[in-house]
């Protein structure tokens, strides 16, 4: 599977007490297509047995700084970065948003995306510069 890759970021509230998290506007080109896609990380808490009953970090799962050692692998899933209450790993596309093709890649199909995305941080003139760009450099081979 092609990776996606990160356009635009937004701080996202959710309901009351469930805190605040990042979205991402990202891409993929598949063949001569453009896919969008609204995508988080994958995210997992540090798994309680890592820290003794002071509430400090093991030994064998802390770098020479006393931090969490990365990466790691979890459950077969790698995390690269901490953020200071979660493991995050990967990019992937949230699963309750539709992926949306983009056979030809103007503005209008653009727009028609983003709304359909529920995403309006962004002009669908600049996401579609972004991505006509991203796609000419990776054809160039200098991406």
């Amino acid at each position: 599977m092609m990776t996606w890759r990160i356009i635009r970021s937004r701080e996202v509230t959710g309901s009351a007490g469930s805190g605040e998290w990042s979205e991402y506007l990202c891409y993929r080109a598949v063949g001569t297509d453009v896919h969008l896609a609204i995508c988080m990380h994958e995210i997992a808490a540090v798994p309680t047995e890592w820290y003794n009953n002071e509430g400090e970090l093991l030994t064998e799962f802390a770098d020479k700084d006393g931090r969490i050692a990365l990466p790691v692998t979890i459950n077969g899933e790698q995390f690269e970065a901490f953020d200071g209450e979660y493991l995050r790993g990967d990019i992937g596309q949230d699963p309750n948003l539709p992926e949306i093709v983009l056979e030809d890649l103007n503005v209008e199909t653009v727009r028609e995306a983003l709304e359909v995305l529920e995403w309006s941080e962004t002009s669908p003139n600049e996401i579609a510069q972004v991505v006509q760009e991203a796609i000419n450099c990776a054809k160039g081979g200098t991406d």
